[in-house]
């Protein structure tokens, strides 16, 4: 299997919610099981004094797996039924640069994609931002619910942004860039 590294950047828009606040918010997540689209999938965080890393864990909702074997010079090809209570699974591995917020994302053909993984980070800052929002028009009634509410969208104005890193330069510099790392 050619397991592939992609890098990943994330830019936070919001001047009020810092990212280390958006990982103390992620991190009682742990384990969690989501739904997600084509499977379920499981995310386990951690985070270190430089890095926020995780895994993805992919079920497959599959029932047969197909399996080859060598035997006597011969090759053949069998199916196995899978166990009603296994599942196959797919690891993928990301880790971010607090520093930076740029990172690593580690992924093989048919595994989660990184989009997923984006998704998720997104949707749960999303939850974050709303909650701060609540608690504001909460803590600020007094000054009428849209005025709160108002204030409290524009105090937490910005987005968690996602990207791929794509590095137009030439083979050879980026290599040399590398060696000095």
């Amino acid at each position: 299997m050619k397991v592939r590294r992609i890098g990943i950047s994330l830019t936070n828009k919001n001047k009020t919610i810092r990212f280390s606040d958006f990982i103390n918010y992620l991190i009682p997540f742990n384990g969690e099981r989501m739904g997600f689209e084509g499977g379920e999938r499981f995310f386990l965080f951690h985070e270190d004094d430089v890095f926020f890393s995780g895994v993805v864990l992919s079920f497959k909702d599959q029932r047969r797996d197909c399996r080859a074997r060598f035997q006597d010079g011969q090759f053949t090809i069998h199916t196995a039924d899978i166990l009603d209570d296994e599942k196959l699974i797919d690891f993928n591995f990301f880790v971010v640069k607090k520093s930076s917020l740029k990172g690593l994302y580690e992924y093989y053909h048919n595994s989660c994609s990184i989009h997923v993984l984006f998704a998720l980070l997104r949707n749960k800052f999303n939850a974050l931002k709303a909650d701060k929002i609540s608690n504001y028009i909460a803590d600020n009634l007094a000054l009428g619910r849209e005025k709160a509410e108002a204030k409290g969208k524009k105090e937490y104005a910005g987005r968690l942004s996602t990207s791929i890193l794509i590095d137009n330069r030439d083979i050879p510099t980026v290599l040399a860039e590398y060696a000095k790392v």
